[in-house]
């Protein structure tokens, strides 16, 4: 599996075969001959009033918006490297935009090691597949050393572990029959499951992109829009068109977390500043989760794949454990508490009832769920650990130097 790791110093990116460097990224071919975007250097003196000398180090541009870019480039790895870098560097530019210290770690801090987790499943997932590949391709000789592969990679820990730990009991199942299975049907089981593996990768890839494409690009266009901007603010409107808009905000929940930044940009008072900060990130968190994460959880049976899987979060800070159980119920993992049966999560079927589900047909808005958040129907309480809101508040209540690791580019292995 090939390996990566950012590092914001120079922007080097060690990619398996070697450096990857802003200037022309040459010791990668595969970049070279892609055009991999670059983090150009441009002139700061105009937009350097919008952009504080913070925690984060000397003042930088905000990255390009790479969407055309990833429109005519198929390789999932290099995708997902573009765009968990433009992340970062957008993670960075929003920081100073907002100023500090302290510093408060923004929505795109997050999407940074949640794009490199994806990338690390979309990696594993390509290694899960070629396994299955060599089994149903193997003659009787070889199939004893092909399921020992693949007891090894079903180790590895999360959706892809878990994955692979469903289709090796269905082998060494199919293996044990006393009445013996016939090589045929044997490869036929697994092709059966070589295709489950496919919707699921085919899964995670798109969901790296439509995040990036319906929420991680906006940043672009709003920091270089505000860089411009005499006061530094903008009406938020203008940055799409109405039409985009209806397709990926239809709420207006990105909208309102924009204002949001803006409004902790001029906010003098810490603990007012740190609210709107995390109100923010948390409206974007919903707006991902509930428009792009849920559509694609809900695309041939992903939900169900994903269903049983525990996983964590690895960023500045250190590892964050998400919460037991089904991680594709939508209510559950973003901490939604009964109405109906106080002191549990609520179920599926009360939140339809209630707020009609999710995508176009909810009823979830801006000021309905922080609301919501605010009369504890939605948790971040310590106490109902695991979930995206209590992760986002876990984050903001850690110290200085903590928040700051938060800004730091991830590291996969």
């Amino acid at each position: 599996m090939k390996a990566f790791a950012l590092n914001h110093a120079g922007v080097i990116l060690a990619f398996g075969l070697g450096a990857i460097s802003s200037q022309g990224y040459s010791s990668y071919p595969e970049c070279l001959d892609s055009g991999f975007p670059s983090i150009e250097s441009l002139d700061l003196s105009p937009i350097a009033p919008c952009f504080l000398s913070s925690a984060s180090g000397p003042i930088e541009p905000p990255p390009k918006d790479i969407r055309e870019w990833l429109k005519s480039h198929g390789d999932p790895i290099l995708r997902n490297l573009a765009i968990t870098l433009n992340y970062h560097y957008n993670a960075r530019a929003l920081n100073q935009y907002i100023g500090g210290p302290p510093t408060y770690p923004n929505w795109w801090a997050f999407g940074q090691n949640a794009s490199s987790l994806a990338g690390e499943m979309i990696r594993s997932l390509q290694d899960g597949l070629k396994i299955l590949s060599d089994l149903r391709n193997s003659n009787p000789f070889e199939i004893s050393t092909r399921v020992g592969e693949l007891q090894k990679m079903a180790l590895r820990p999360g959706v892809v572990g878990n994955s692979l730990r469903i289709v090796l009991e269905e082998v060494e199942t199919l293996l044990a029959s006393p009445s013996g299975t016939s090589l045929n049907a044997f490869k036929s089981a697994i092709e059966q499951k070589e295709q489950e593996l496919r919707q699921l990768y085919g899964g995670m890839v798109a969901g790296n992109y439509f995040i990036y494409e319906e929420v991680g690009s906006l940043m672009s266009a709003f920091l270089m829009a505000v860089s411009t901007a005499p006061d530094c603010r903008i009406d938020v409107e203008t940055l799409r068109t109405q039409q985009e808009w209806e397709r990926t905000d239809p709420k207006g929940i990105l909208r309102e977390a924009l204002r949001k930044y803006q409004a902790a940009r001029s906010e003098k008072d810490p603990a007012r500043k740190k609210q709107l900060v995390y109100e923010a990130n948390l409206l974007v968190g919903f707006q991902e989760q509930m428009m792009i994460q849920q559509r694609v959880f809900d695309r041939n049976g992903l939900g169900r794949l994903m269903a049983p899987f525990r996983n964590a979060i690895r960023d500045g800070v250190g590892t964050y454990t998400l919460i037991d159980g089904n991680w594709s119920v939508f209510p559950l993992r973003m901490g939604f508490r009964s109405l109906d049966r106080p002191g549990e999560p609520m179920g599926q079927g009360e939140f339809e009832r209630r707020f009609g589900g999710v995508g176009a047909r909810s009823t979830l808005t801006p000021e309905l769920i922080l609301k919501l958040l605010a009369d504890g129907t939605i948790s971040d309480r310590p106490d109902h650990a695991g979930t995206v809101p209590a992760y986002f508040r876990n984050r903001m209540e850690r110290g200085e130097d903590q928040r700051k690791q938060m800004l730091r580019a991830p590291s996969v292995d």
